[in-house]
């Protein structure tokens, strides 16, 4: 069987979406028991519901970065086999930032919510190690951002 190349690109290009989000959900997934870990542990301590809700909503957003992806790629029109793999190239930079993003996040989260509720000081750099980790998802949906422009060019 042999498929031409409008029927290859689009194949392709339609591969890249469910592997960007599913990179970054396995990620976000692990990042998420990691960091649930760190809050069970630091409630052991003091029970403090926005320092347990601040990382998970960190954790979690690296996966919105590949949803907002996602809709900027599924509806561009693929002309060839060129705009297929730049849609691919695209998802994959963008689910793997976001998955690593989330996973480091969540085991950052681990040890840091324990330090925070013992240390009550601890609150600033509390969220510079958050925010810090949430910057490779960022720039991976940057970098994916500028490959996905480029479809449809010549």
């Amino acid at each position: 069987m042999e498929w031409d190349d409008k029927t290859l690109s689009l194949m392709i290009s339609k591969l890249g979406p469910g592997l960007m989000i599913s990179l970054s959900a396995i990620g976000g997934g692990l990042g998420f028991i990691a960091g649930s870990e760190g809050i069970c542990k630091a409630a052991e301590s003091v029970v403090n519901t926005t320092y347990s809700l601040v990382p998970i909503i960190f954790i979690t957003a690296p996966t919105m970065y590949s949803v907002i992806l996602y809709f900027m790629v599924y509806d561009k029109k693929i002309e060839s086999l060129k705009d297929g793999l730049l849609v691919l190239s695209a998802c994959v930079v963008n689910g793997v930032s976001s998955g690593v993003a989330g996973y480091s996040i969540g085991h950052s989260a681990k040890v840091a919510c324990v330090t925070r509720s013992q240390q009550k000081k601890f609150n600033s750099i509390f969220f510079l190690i958050l925010i810090f980790g949430e910057v490779v998802g960022l720039l991976g949906l940057v970098c994916a951002m500028a490959i996905s422009s480029s479809i449809g060019n010549e």
